[in-house]
């Protein structure tokens, strides 16, 4: 659509079309049109790298005391979730189980700590019956906070 030619009879003294026209010339463009993401997506930025992501699968209830261990040891955070599954015994009678999978996201040269950490709190032992697997991350970008900075007052 021509944003500058309007020929609709209107009430108003300009049409959306030609104020946003008046504004895409007043601002040099239409990059003031898109949204922050996609403004955000035209800007530099410096992607993490050598990341590996954990999951730790592990028994309904475990998981805040396992990924405080692994946080003890490097990792800088977590995410819990629970999932419900359903197993066949042998008399094809379904038994449905909770569990809840740990998400990290950690330095490569971490993960051995973390593991460690985590045999540590016995999570691997049979009664436990947890599962840990790793998966390379090639490349990562988060939102970090901007460094504020102090303002002097007088």
């Amino acid at each position: 659509m021509n944003t500058k030619i309007s020929r609709s009879r209107i009430d108003q003294a300009a049409s959306i079309e030609q104020m946003v026209s008046a504004i895409d010339a007043i601002k040099g463009g239409m990059e003031w049109r898109k949204s922050s993401l996609e403004r955000e997506a035209i800007k530099h930025r410096d992607y993490l790298h050598d990341l590996t992501e954990l999951n730790l699968i592990c028994e309904e209830g475990r998981g805040t005391q396992l990924t405080e261990a692994a946080m003890s040891s490097g990792a800088p955070g977590a995410t819990i979730c629970k999932v419900r599954y359903s197993q066949l015994d042998e008399h094809l009678e379904a038994r449905r189980y909770i569990r809840e999978i740990c998400k990290m996201i950690v330095p490569t040269q971490k993960v051995a700590a973390i593991a460690d950490a985590l045999d540590a709190t016995a999570c691997f032992d049979d009664d436990s019956k947890a599962l840990l697997y790793a998966l390379p991350v090639e490349k990562a970008f988060t939102y970090r906070a901007r460094e504020i900075k102090k303002r002097h007052h007088r």
